[in-house]
C-alpha cells in the first residue's frame, strides 16, 4: 500500500503517519500499513505504537491533533460529540470545563449536568486552578458555603 498523499508523519512517532481524516498508518517494516483501531471502553478510538522497543496505546484523536496542530495538554473535544469521528475538522482543544460543558449540552443541554454509570445525575461545577494546595482548599470550602452544601469530609 502506498500513504495516502495528505497523510504527514507524527511528532515524536517515527514511522507513523496520519491523514486528516482519522486514519493511522505505519511504515514500521518498509512497508505502509493502515492501522486498526481498538474501541475503549469509553468509546474512543486507540491505536497500539512501538517506539524505541517500547509498545504503547495512544488515543487516535490525540494523535491526529499532533500532527495537525501545536501540541497541547488539554482535552481533545469531540465536537459533534461522536467519539468514534476523528475527522480534523471535528476535533479542538478546549480547556477541561469547556470540555464538561460541552458533554453536557450533547447529553441534556443543561452544562453541568450529566449521568453517572449507575444513571444517577451528577453536577459537576469547575471553580478554578490553584498553585497552592491551602488556597485551593479555602476556595473549595467557601463555594460549599455559599451553595450551602455540607461538606461531609471536613476535618
Amino acid at each position: 500500500m502506498n500513504l495516502p498523499e495528505n497523510a504527514v508523519l507524527i511528532p515524536g512517532y517515527v514511522d507513523y503517519y496520519c491523514n486528516h481524516v482519522g486514519e493511522i498508518f505505519s511504515h514500521k517494516w518498509g512497508v505502509y500499513k493502515k492501522l486498526s483501531p481498538f474501541i475503549t471502553k469509553k468509546g474512543y478510538q486507540r491505536v497500539c505504537l512501538s517506539v524505541n522497543g517500547k509498545v504503547g496505546h495512544e488515543s487516535v484523536h490525540r494523535l491526529i491533533m499532533r500532527a495537525f496542530r501545536e501540541f497541547s495538554d488539554l482535552p481533545v473535544n469531540h465536537i459533534d460529540g461522536n467519539k468514534l469521528n476523528n475527522n480534523l475538522c471535528n476535533l479542538e482543544y478546549v480547556t477541561h470545563r469547556e470540555n464538561i460543558c460541552h458533554k453536557s449540552l450533547l447529553n441534556k443541554g443543561t452544562p453541568g449536568l450529566s449521568r453517572n454509570k449507575n444513571g444517577k445525575w451528577q453536577v459537576q461545577i469547575f471553580i478554578g486552578v490553584f498553585s497552592d494546595k491551602q488556597e485551593a482548599f479555602e476556595i473549595y470550602q467557601k463555594s460549599l458555603q455559599i451553595l450551602n452544601i455540607e461538606n461531609k469530609y471536613s476535618k
